[in-house]
């Protein structure tokens, strides 16, 4: 079983040679929820002025009990700001950061409907330079739209610029 998933995610990183891996199903459908737009457009803002850039961002819809990889080539030299928001009546969303040896390296699990909060985001330095998965999953009654966003901190000259 872990054969048949690492070959799986090998050849989705080599589908995914520019960055973000968008599966070849309905769930990968590019949708708009403004709600969520504004919310993530905010939150790159104030990431924005603390020196960071966006690198990757989409929004699409996740059908709900469904684990969705997303596979980037991260730098081990780089540190990275990872934002996924969901629908805020999604019953529980959960983001996954799975190392190149399949090892999870961080597990965050929030339930939007009886909190305050529908984004999960934390920082990220990688160990190695390598390919990097990040499954995304929700629970909610129909499939809504979810954004993800992978921000990096700009380098001292690149903030020069």
């Amino acid at each position: 079983m872990i054969k048949l998933k690492t070959i799986l995610i090998l050849f989705c990183a080599l589908l995914s040679s520019a960055g973000l891996f968008a599966q070849a199903n309905e769930n990968a459908a590019s949708c708009t929820d403004l709600t969520i737009s504004q919310q993530v457009t905010e939150l790159k803002e104030e990431f924005k002025d603390q020196g960071f850039e966006v690198i990757e961002d989409a929004m699409f819809q996740l059908n709900s009990r469904t684990d969705f990889p997303l596979i980037f080539k991260l730098q081990k030299t780089e540190f990275y700001q990872v934002v996924f928001a969901c629908n805020e009546n999604a019953s529980k969303m959960k983001l996954d950061l799975i190392d190149p040896d399949q090892e999870l390296l961080v597990s965050k699990e929030l339930r939007p409907i009886q909190h305050t909060s529908n984004v999960i985001s934390f920082s990220f330095g990688p160990s190695v330079s390598d390919s990097y998965t990040f499954l995304l999953s929700q629970i909610i009654k129909k499939n809504t739209c979810v954004s993800f966003t992978i921000m990096k901190l700009k380098s001292e000259a690149d903030q020069e610029e």
